[in-house]
């Protein structure tokens, strides 16, 4: 849990457990690997923006505050994208 709680969300519980555990470590599993893919494409979408390409988009299906962050983030590059092209 150490790494996870330090951003690193590469790392997975692989320990065998039961039951109850065995769930919870697999629903923890889970959401690391779908944070971890978030930010990878979050990721390339901004180092994209450092090279002055506008056209990418987080292409993922996401729920949630993740969704709103996806919508958010891709409003806020329409935005800035149609600025530049005002300006040109």
């Amino acid at each position: 849990m150490m790494p996870i709680s330090h951003g690193s969300f590469q790392r997975k519980i692989t320990t065998s457990k039961t039951a109850q555990l065995n769930t919870i470590k697999i629903d923890i599993n889970n959401s690391g690997e779908n944070l971890n893919q978030v930010i990878e494409e979050l990721r390339s979408v901004m180092a994209a923006l450092c090279q002055g390409n506008f056209s990418m988009k987080i292409e993922l299906s996401l729920q949630g505050q993740l969704q709103q962050l996806k919508e958010d983030g891709q409003g806020a590059i329409a935005i800035i994208s149609r600025a530049i092209s005002e300006l040109n």
